[in-house]
């Protein structure tokens, strides 16, 4: 019995070795070491898997503090506060390093039981030690992995076997123009057209299916509706999905057709064009160059500019030349050279430097206009020029050997006349001074006599650089050479502006007045007869609008001769103090109509200049206002505003609209209609006074009702220059 048991019990005892063994192997091939904590006796004691996995060598037990002394510095306190939680009632399960004494370190997965007494106070805990070292290794691997696709300046998406999207870094949505979220879980076909998904099914993915990669260029679709152009590759993999890599490329492929565009110009340039490297070795020259220089590519090209030079300039001239663009500035200037065969020829050459995106010199790239033709032109235009530069009539020479007959002289007067400078005037045609209202049958006479070669005298509308108008007798002469050969049209040019407006005054005076008295007079004479031939009661009410009429008559005259007598005398333009002449104007005409209110609102001292008979202009405004006034108490202001030009004078009431024929009165240059019913000579007079005060009159409405008279004046110290007659 007692042999029997004690077989018994060494059986046991060998299975329960055998069961332990099995444990702790089963702990290594896991990794997983256990630990036991006495919470009351702060007793910790650990398996032996622990100690060999992790090289714990310290002899169990140790307390719970020195255990942390094996925690990782930056883990302790995770560790420490994670147990504290746990022994209020949370669970305890965290990952943290476990230093080794050779420095190296571990992850492990801590896990714990707390076991507690009736109380639940915690008594007892049981855990266990894994080691995760070899996840947090590949954990850390694909984060870095995933971190740099993500950083990545190319876009990169993956789709599944279906054509959808299951993952893009930012990059591949940004150049859609989408988040990423938005186009997961969609087909690529999202992204582009039907013509280039078309093609993309027909061309691109039967090259993929056969060779498991398409590397080319797409053309995709932006959230905004606008199109870019992708360099892209896919990848088929192994479960039938692709991997997309892509790029914009947009930017890339217009600065190559920018270039190829480039190229295309220099290649068809007139201009003599060749680009070196940094030591002025030439490295291109164009079409143009073989053809000014008679130097072929082949002969140019490895060789320096220096062979076209000449004996013509100094060696201090191509030193300043090398000092200016070796600066990184741009030199031009002009050259005599010599062509292959030694003739000479003269250019307007430009030399620009070449920078990289660090500012260093690449190339020169030089642009030369041959100007040999143009040199010989104003050699012999400087014969002319000491003929004519001090006449005082405004002369012009145009050159009809060249396209469109442009001028290539004019003296000063012309440029006063114009208001043009010469690099305004200089390659530009005559018709520069024409404008919408210059007659097309004079400009066609015009044309017609210079294609036959034949001197012509005319009358026209021309217009300044500033926009105003004046009548313009211009002469055109053809000028020949000893061969009897034209080349040159000299055209002499007389302001007869003034001529013209009195003119054009006169019959337009002429005409109101005999309309207005032709029918002014029938209503006299009717009335007379009236009264004649009735002799009823009424007949005062017959002779009142006699006498009324004939007021008028006699107004209409007085205004007929205040127009002519401004027309008829000289502008006589002087600095006016305007705040003191609206003052006097306005206080004269309270006293005429002492039942009106007149506001004036004037900044202070305001000087313009204009005719002396602008105050006759003002008053003439402000009693027109005042006498159609339908209120009984009539209100009219008077403003003035200095602006940075001219002097702006306002008259506004609240009366009846102005009709539009009084307002077109001297507004438009064209004559006016023969049927003309207007009989406003008040706003003719002053139009035409301010017509000679070289300012503007227009008319506007006031808001609810009433007018806006407009007179712009120029101020004293900004007065446009216009040329002054014989009579000023």
């Amino acid at each position: 019995m007692t042999s029997e048991h004690r077989n018994a019990t060494d059986g046991e005892t060998s299975a329960f070795e055998n069961h332990e063994a099995h444990l702790r192997q089963a702990q290594a091939v896991a990794g997983l070491g256990s630990w036991e904590l006495d919470v009351t006796s702060d007793q910790l004691y650990w398996s032996k898997e622990v100690e060999r996995q992790f090289d714990v060598r310290a002899e169990p037990p140790v307390s719970f503090a020195q255990f942390l002394e094996y925690v990782h510095p930056e883990d302790r306190t995770r560790v420490r506060d994670n147990w504290t939680a746990a022994l209020d009632g949370d669970k305890y399960d965290v990952e943290h390093r476990i230093e080794k004494p050779d420095g190296d370190h571990v992850w492990v997965r801590a896990r714990a039981r707390i076991e507690r007494d009736a109380d639940g106070r915690p008594v007892k805990a049981v855990g266990v030690l894994q080691d995760i070292t070899e996840r947090k290794e590949r954990e850390s691997r694909m984060r870095m992995q995933l971190e740099a696709i993500e950083s990545s300046m190319e876009g990169i998406a993956v789709l599944d076997a279906d054509d959808e999207y299951v993952f893009m870094n930012q990059a591949h949505a940004d150049l859609f123009g989408y988040d990423p979220g938005e186009l997961v879980g969609r087909s690529w076909r999202y992204l582009y057209d039907d013509d280039e998904v078309e093609r993309l099914e027909r061309e691109v993915f039967p090259v993929v299916d056969d060779a498991g990669e398409w590397r080319g260029e797409l053309t995709g679709t932006r959230r905004d509706g606008s199109t870019m152009i992708q360099e892209t590759t896919l990848t088929r993999l192994d479960g039938g999905g692709l991997v997309c890599t892509t790029r914009d490329v947009t930017e890339r492929k217009e600065r190559e057709r920018s270039l190829r565009r480039f190229k295309r110009a220099i290649e068809a340039s007139s201009h003599s064009i060749y680009i070196t490297d940094p030591d002025g070795t030439i490295q291109y020259v164009n079409p143009a160059f073989e053809a000014v220089t008679g130097y072929s590519s082949e002969e140019a090209i490895g060789r320096t500019p220096s062979i076209l030079r000449s004996d013509e300039h100094d060696e201090s001239l191509y030193e300043d030349l090398w000092e200016t663009i070796l600066a990184g500035e741009t030199w031009e200037g002009e050259l005599v050279n010599n062509r292959k065969d030694g003739t000479r020829y003269v250019v307007n050459q430009t030399i620009a430097p070449v920078t990289d995106e660090d500012g260093g010199i690449t190339n020169f790239v030089a642009v030369n206009a041959d100007i040999t033709e143009l040199k010989r032109n104003q050699n012999e235009i400087h014969k002319l020029r000491q003929a004519i530069e001090h006449a005082q009539t405004p002369l012009t020479l145009t050159d009809p050997t060249r396209e469109d007959n442009p001028m290539v002289y004019v003296n000063e007067s012309f440029k006063e006349l114009s208001g043009y400078s010469e690099a305004d005037l200089i390659g530009e045609n005559c018709r520069l001074l024409q404008g919408a209202d210059t007659d097309e049958g004079t400009i066609a006479e015009l044309r017609a006599a210079i294609d036959d070669e034949e001197p012509i005298t005319v009358e026209m509308r021309n217009y300044r650089r500033d926009g105003t108008m004046f009548w313009n007798e211009l002469s055109v002469t053809p000028v020949y050479d000893s061969d009897g050969s034209l080349i040159r049209y000299l055209g002499t040019q007389r302001d007869v502006t003034e001529r013209k407006e009195r003119e054009q005054q006169l019959r337009v005076l002429d005409r109101v007045l005999r309309h207005n008295l032709r029918n002014d007079m029938n209503a006299i004479l009717g009335h007379a007869e009236t009264i004649r031939s009735t002799a009823s009661p009424d007949v005062a009410s017959h002779a009142e609008t006699i006498v009324e009429k004939g007021t008028q008559l006699l107004e209409t005259a007085d205004k007929q001769r205040a127009i002519t007598n401004v027309l008829l005398e000289p502008p006589n333009r002087k600095s006016v103090a305007v705040d003191r002449l609206i003052q006097t104007v306005t206080s004269g005409v309270a006293e005429a109509f002492p039942d009106a209110t007149i506001d004036v609102d004037c900044p202070g001292e305001v000087t313009a200049v204009a005719s002396s008979r602008i105050g006759q202009a003002l008053e003439e405004l402000l009693t027109n206002a005042l006498e159609h006034s339908d209120q009984d108490e009539p209100t009219v202001r008077a403003s003035v505003t200095d602006r940075d030009e001219h002097v702006r004078i306002e008259v506004i009431d609240r009366g009846p609209s102005i009709p539009e024929m009084e307002q077109q009165v001297g507004t438009s240059p064209r004559d006016l209609d023969p049927l003309y019913h207007g009989s406003g000579l008040g706003l003719w007079l002053v139009y035409w006074i301010v017509n000679r005060s070289d300012g503007t009159v227009s008319f506007g409405e006031n808001d609810p009702g009433g007018n806006v008279v407009q007179i712009d004046l120029p101020r004293a110290s900004s007065r446009r220059r216009r040329p002054v007659s014989s009579d000023d």
